[in-house]
């Protein structure tokens, strides 16, 4: 029984978050499969402790492992991740039965789901980017359709390339995206740029409201 049965009131997350599996990769085209991100394992004894992990995305760390501009961020490899109560198919949508058993566990009843390693300035190339989102909407719409309604999701935009960007808001949501997903800034430029407008004015038209999250939109704080 969920909590609308039991008292009329709905509980909804409004920011859950998914830990991007490596196979999520398996949808990007060819053209880009061969620099798709790869897993770094490290030992759990260094200062950075059970964040013992990253991706290597154009020759860089995700999140950012160095001494200036460090970031965090839970990774299905990690043992952070291995440490909470919540299996690691729950985490990565992998397992959509385990996640609902979660939600039912602490009396959620829908949840929005974010992303985790895309919440930094990931890849400077801007089709690199785009197809990499292009990735985890496939792969996130797909997992949240086996939801029956209770995991939505966010879709990710290349907001640098807005022709790309109105294209893929379109697709996604055909594939059942609740909202669009930004940080604060977008690289160097801020959402009140009128670049981004084309954007706005396609969510709007699609009744897609703009999420705009936290995160490390800028690269300028992450080096």
């Amino acid at each position: 029984m969920n909590n609308e049965e039991e008292d009329g009131m709905s509980v909804i997350d409004a920011d859950g978050h998914i830990i991007e599996p490596e196979g999520m990769f398996e949808h990007l085209p060819e053209e880009f499969y061969l620099r798709r991100p790869i897993p770094v394992h490290l030992p759990a004894d260094t200062v950075r402790g059970d964040f013992n992990g990253c991706w290597l995305i154009e020759g860089k760390s995700v999140p950012n492992i160095g001494s200036r501009g460090r970031t965090t961020a839970s990774l299905s490899w990690m043992e952070r991740s291995k440490k909470i109560d919540v299996s690691l198919g729950s985490q990565t949508l992998e397992d959509m039965e385990a996640r609902l058993s979660d939600l039912d566990r602490f009396h959620i009843d829908c949840q929005i789901v974010f992303p985790t390693m895309f919440l930094a300035a990931v890849a400077e190339d801007v089709k690199l980017e785009g197809s990499l989102f292009h990735a985890y909407n496939t792969y996130v719409g797909q997992a949240c359709a086996k939801s029956k309604g209770r995991v939505r999701w966010v879709a990710l935009l290349p907001f640098r390339d807005p022709e790309a960007a109105v294209k893929e808001m379109r697709r996604t949501s055909d594939l059942g995206a609740s909202g669009i997903f930004t940080m604060g800034m977008v690289w160097e430029r801020n959402l009140a740029d009128p670049e981004f407008f084309p954007i706005y004015e396609e969510a709007a038209g699609l009744d897609l409201p703009l999420c705009v999250h936290l995160g490390w939109g800028s690269p300028q704080v992450t080096q």
